[in-house]
């Protein structure tokens, strides 16, 4: 991403200037497994005159196929519960919630 103000030739504000994604899944069976990555190095903000610091995100999943139609997912979010913000004023870091975790069943009626 080119996180480049092309009229100012300064970095974009909330943008980091390198990021870095990967995501790796397996099935095997009924079973399917997920890791994803992130990285995100510093960013500008409040017009480039703070600095939000870089950070690393690691989110974490596992489904279950129940049947043909239906599946059971756990999913974990922020999984070491990475503290970091998005946003700040002069004063105040805008946070983001930390570790989450989701429970999910589907249901997929076929045809």
């Amino acid at each position: 991403m080119q996180a480049i103000n092309l009229n100012t030739g300064l970095q974009l504000d909330r943008r980091p200037e390198n990021s870095l994604t990967l995501n790796v899944a397996r099935k095997y069976g009924n079973h399917g497994m997920r890791v994803e990555g992130s990285a995100y190095s510093r960013r500008l903000d409040v017009n480039g005159t703070r600095h939000l610091p870089g950070y690393g995100l690691v989110n974490i999943a596992y489904e279950y196929a129940l049947n043909r139609d239906t599946r059971l997912g756990f999913r974990v979010d922020n999984l070491f519960d990475r503290d970091y913000a998005l946003a700040r004023t002069s004063t105040h870091y805008y946070d983001v919630p930390g570790r989450g975790m989701f429970v999910t069943l589907l249901y997929q009626a076929r045809k």
